[in-house]
């Protein structure tokens, strides 16, 4: 809708006033209060950040908004409208610099159609059948019927300009158009839609109406149809449409022909297929656009939800889309009156006006990845340590906040492989759910960085390993640095096989891996163990032990004695009966025949100084 300007600005003061729609009238307009009692007036100040305008109480109950100058309109749902839970809207509520004017239609009528309003009136459609408008200027007007429906169940959208309302009544799978004269008069059908419901209506100004309905072989066709001698014509633009907006002459619309392939155009009205491409857009849903004197504003994501964007006008193909709001979930109705924004959100256990100012700063998010650890145990940032191949390995990949409008925000990061360009078995990992700050993520804290186990298939020649960052809720306006990737060498080396010696010594305290008695193992030696073949440059650090403790070497002698560990005076004693064992010892095939060499390591009871 095009902006309209602030005027007049003490006829605010005086056209504020609250109408009931009763089906009888009220005393003389004189005799009812000035002003309606002032409710939640937002900041006066132009905000960066949505306001809430206007807060319903009740889910799902703020059902169409529109708005004429500086107030906004909406129909909404309340307790005492007919049809319990399944009620239609039968409240209208209208709200302007701080002061709020609530309408109720008459008793046992509900609306059912979007809401239209002009100068002095709002004008809906009833599910008694009727077009109807109501005075909102002053108090206790009753409605006006201007004209009959031909059917009272279909609901759709109205619309006006300086003679004519015009009204849809649309099924699941058609439409029709119909006008009447805005002083009261028989209906004229002016479009009937044979394939899908007409949307998104909206008069141009010129005597005609557009919107988006689809014909044969054209899905969501732009159409506009005007008067023609004693009928109508119709003039079909282009197809694939998801939204549009009307300034002027000239109509704005996104359009979407397949995956990835969002963009904006212009037309003139008067020649709907001549247009002027304007930018490309990343995501695959417009759910609703607005314009003014100066700009262009839309919501566009994946799913119909998103941040709302800003774009020149003057710019329109050769600029780019500027985010002024956070990630907001499917929004409708977007009314700009060239100094704010509004719009109505329904996702919640309450439902909302907001409002945003027009020259809102841009909503600025950079979040990248900055760097990919590999990691089985010992690694720094530039991954100078070579990782074994088969060897359990983790990747963490570290993101950041480069700058933004926010200290906090939530990102999900994704982890592929390829192997000579090919995506190896799996990828991409599983998304991780990281938190990033703009104070920085700290490498000792390791839910500050998206952590992944390698498959198995992973972990042999050289894989190239790539990050992805998509921040959740928000839009990065600098998306290039979200993508990392790091090439890996998994060098292959055979497995080191360990035998674990208990000693015997004179204090009579022997560390076993396992108690002789029950079995189970020594507390603490598995945590020991883990921690050791993740230190150790191995694929796999296979063990073995026995029951015997170690005895002092003694040759040519019987019995060798227990090791004297106290002060640490048999520390040479020590290494020298290992390599006694090294030289009898035999060690099981699941080590010898991996290659593996045996490392013979002396277990020392900790209770025992061997200071």
């Amino acid at each position: 809708m095009k902006s309209r300007r602030f005027w007049l600005p003490f006829l605010v003061s005086l056209v504020m006033l609250s109408v009931i729609l009763g089906a009888t009238a009220v005393s003389s307009p004189a005799a009812q209060p000035l002003f309606a009692q002032p409710l939640g007036e937002p900041n006066a100040i132009a905000l960066d950040t949505p306001e809430i305008f206007f807060t319903e109480p009740y889910s799902g109950s703020v059902n169409s908004l529109t708005g004429y100058e500086e107030t906004a309109f909406w129909s909404a749902t309340a307790p005492a409208c007919p049809g319990g839970e399944f009620a239609e809207p039968c409240v209208i509520r209208r709200k302007s610099a701080g002061y709020l004017t609530i309408q109720n239609s008459s008793a046992g009528v509900s609306i059912r159609s979007s809401l239209a309003v002009d100068d002095a009136y709002v004008y809906f459609g009833t599910s008694s059948g009727q077009i109807v408008r109501i005075m909102y200027q002053w108090w206790g007007q009753t409605a006006e019927t201007l004209a009959a429906k031909e059917n009272s169940a279909r609901g759709g959208d109205v619309a006006v300009d300086d003679t004519y309302v015009y009204w849809t009544e649309n099924s699941s799978g058609s439409g029709k158009l119909f006008r009447a004269p805005k002083s009261g008069g028989a209906r004229q059908l002016m479009y009937n839609s044979i394939g899908s419901p007409i949307k998104q209506l909206e008069t141009d100004g010129a005597g005609g109406v557009l919107f988006i309905a689809d014909c044969l072989f054209c899905p969501g066709t732009l159409t506009r149809v005007t008067p023609s001698g004693g009928g109508f014509t119709a003039a079909y633009g282009r197809p694939y449409v998801q939204a549009y907006t009307l300034i002027d002459n000239t109509v704005y619309f996104a359009l979407n022909f397949g995956a990835n392939n969002l963009h904006l155009e212009s037309a003139s009205i008067a020649s709907l297929n001549s247009v002027t491409q304007g930018p490309d857009l990343s995501d695959t849903a417009v759910s609703v656009m607005a314009v003014d004197d100066t700009n262009l504003y839309f919501q566009h994501g994946s799913g119909g939800g998103g941040p709302l964007f800003r774009l020149s006008r003057s710019g329109f193909s050769s600029s780019s889309p500027t985010a002024i709001t956070a990630d907001q979930v499917p929004i409708g109705d977007l009314y700009d009156n060239g100094v704010y924004l509004f719009w109505r959100d329904n996702a919640g256990p309450q439902s909302w006006v907001y409002r945003l100012s027009v020259n809102a700063a841009a909503f600025q998010v950079d979040a990248s990845v900055t760097d990919i650890e590999v990691t089985q145990g010992i690694q720094n940032l530039d991954n100078d340590v070579t990782p074994i191949q088969k060897k359990w390995t983790m990747v963490r990949v570290y993101p950041a906040l480069t700058s933004g409008s926010i200290p906090t925000i939530t990102t999900a990061i994704r982890l592929s492989g390829r192997r000579n360009g090919v995506p190896l078995p799996g990828s991409p990992l599983r998304a991780e759910i990281v938190p990033v700050q703009m104070a920085g993520n700290l490498r000792e804290n390791m839910d500050d960085t998206a952590n992944f186990i390698l498959p198995p298939s992973w972990l042999t020649g050289t894989v190239t390993l790539t990050a992805d960052l998509s921040v959740l809720g928000l839009y990065d306006n600098f998306p290039a640095d979200n993508i990392k990737s790091v090439t890996v060498n998994f060098a292959n080396k055979a497995n080191v096989c360990v035998k674990f010696l208990p000693i015997d010594t004179t204090s009579r305290l022997t560390f076993r891996v396992r108690s002789l008695a029950s079995g189970a193992f020594t507390p603490g030696f598995q945590e020991v163990y883990r921690r050791f073949t993740t230190l150790w440059p191995t694929p796999a650090v296979p063990y073995y032990t026995q029951s015997v403790a170690l005895r002092k070497p003694c040759f040519l002698c019987a019995p060798n004695r227990p090791f004297n560990m106290v002060g640490g005076s048999d520390k040479v004693l020590v290494n020298l009966a290992l390599y006694e064992h090294n030289i009898w010892d035999s060690a099981p095939d699941y080590c010898g025949g991996n290659n593996a060499r045996t490392h013979y390591v002396a277990m020392v009871h900790p209770g025992i100084n061997t200071n």
